[in-house]
């Protein structure tokens, strides 16, 4: 009976970390153009409705996006810091 090989263990690992990692990095950049091509796409709509005191298409922008990008690398580094401790990257 033949024992695992642990390079090929270690490749597979690895090959597995750094899928999780592109997978959690395409998946962010997705939602990221979403909210940009979405806000950009439907700002006379948004210019309708008020969000306090301001067109929700100048909010978005101005605000809107920027607290998103902020959230966007939250996600970002938990997900990661989730992904290096799963395979002992620490």
């Amino acid at each position: 009976m033949m024992s695992a090989n642990p390079r090929h263990t270690a490749h597979s690992a690895r090959a597995r970390y750094w899928l999780q990692t592109r997978l959690l990095t395409v998946l962010l950049l997705a939602f990221w153009a979403a909210l940009v091509f979405g806000t950009l796409f439907f700002a006379r709509e948004l210019a309708t409705i008020d969000f306090f005191g301001w067109n929700l298409s100048f909010y978005m922008l101005a605000q809107g996006l920027t607290l998103s990008f902020v959230l966007i690398l939250a996600v970002y580094s938990v997900g990661m810091r989730w992904i290096a401790y799963r395979y002992g990257k620490d």
